[in-house]
């Protein structure tokens, strides 16, 4: 019950910033700018955390690279998640996909629906009062939710902008690394439109009829409390203890849509903005300096003002150590001063032994990873993606 307190507030006092930004302020993350170099709080984390954005996890990763013996001693295992943020080119069929899941998920509910009043109707005859409203609250609940539904969406900022990249034949592009911490092992890196990834990363999202959904949130409040208590009176019963079980049966058939939605359809969010999204298995590499060059060097339009490697301060200090390994890296021409894009299909080399053991195995890391089947089919995609209408 004390557990519940915390949740009964939020719904009562429902604020925007928390319904799609976080839960818990304590638990933010951090985002850096490849392109400007500077760093952020997160927007929008519940959003990305929906999507899979951040946060994924999975059962196989991609390893491009493994350290013979004596590089293990330097290693440092870094996960990095890869997603790419664009522009849906068959939009008419994600939303035939989209339809289809949405129908099966309103034929469920219609069955939440419709179950506990035939219940209830049926309770009420044999004078089972306390199970009537127990049913009932179900009933209720999945109608705020779908009002909630039907009748409120979420509003991307940056739409103007967004629709002008999309229309532009070379669109500005940026890569946002998103971090829980700067010291963290695992990083969630967005690439797209540098409009959209601010819209996604920086810029709140709102929700219009924001009145409507504070106050079905508090009708939704005021059920839980009613449930709550008839639950707490049927505790240590025996005649009716079976009008709990069957509620948490009926509670637990409530889950499916949205785990329907979650798994099947996690960027259905994005729908609404014409945008698709493609993630990669995680990327697993053996040293943290490697995950970031490896980020370096996927494609992003430079800032004539803004030091390319800039974004990395968070990460790295701007000392001469990082100085020195970043000397050893562009000796090797493995990212030109003027642009960052990778350098696709292409080894590069890695025979000069005076850039330093650590240099060489991030420089072979992060070449392996751009080379890498699995990696390279998703780059090129990308490419060719750019600025196309």
């Amino acid at each position: 019950m004390t557990g519940c307190v915390k949740d009964l507030l939020f719904l009562w006092e429902m604020n925007e910033s928390h319904l799609l930004g976080n839960f818990d302020d304590r638990d933010v993350a951090n985002v850096t700018s490849v392109r400007h170099g500077n760093s952020f709080r997160l927007h929008n984390q519940a959003v990305l955390l929906l999507s899979q954005v951040c946060g994924r996890k999975a059962n196989q990763k991609i390893i491009p690279y493994r350290p013979d013996i004596g590089e293990l001693a330097i290693r440092r295992e870094t996960i990095v998640n890869l997603s790419f943020v664009l522009p849906h080119n068959n939009l008419n069929n994600m939303k035939r996909v989209s339809s289809r899941l949405e129908l099966l998920c309103f034929l469920i509910t219609f069955i939440e629906f419709g179950v506990p009043i035939a219940i209830a109707v049926e309770m009420a005859l044999n004078g089972i009062i306390v199970g009537v409203v127990l049913m009932l609250c179900l009933s209720f609940s999945v109608a705020a939710l779908t009002v909630l539904r039907l009748f409120t969406s979420s509003i991307i900022a940056n739409r103007d902008a967004i629709a002008r990249d999309v229309q532009e034949a070379s669109p500005t592009l940026d890569i946002h690394v998103i971090a829980r911490h700067w010291n963290d092992t695992h990083l969630d890196v967005v690439c797209g439109y540098t409009s959209h990834l601010h819209a996604l990363t920086n810029i709140q999202m709102v929700v219009d009829r924001f009145p409507l959904l504070r106050w079905v949130s508090r009708f939704i409040a005021v059920i839980l409390v009613i449930q709550a208590a008839i639950l707490a009176s049927l505790l240590g019963t025996k005649d009716n203890s079976w009008i709990a079980l069957l509620w948490m049966a009926i509670y637990l058939y409530m889950l499916i849509p949205p785990y329907l939605l979650k798994h099947y359809s996690p960027d259905s969010l994005y729908q609404k903005h014409s945008a698709e999204l493609i993630k990669i298995q995680p990327i697993h590499f053996f040293g943290r300096k490697a995950a970031l060059l490896f980020i370096s060097m996927l494609p992003v339009t430079p800032r004539a003002d803004v030091d390319r490697w800039a974004w990395m301060d968070v990460f790295m200090p701007d000392n001469d150590r990082r100085r020195r390994w970043r000397a050893h890296v562009e000796a090797q021409n493995i990212v030109t001063g003027k642009s960052t894009y990778c350098s696709l299909g292409k080894q590069l080399s890695v025979e000069d032994e005076k850039n330093g053991l650590i240099a060489k195995t991030a420089v072979e890391q992060a070449s392996a990873a751009c080379n890498h089947p699995e990696i390279l089919k998703y780059l090129l995609a990308y490419s060719s993606r750019l600025g196309k209408k």
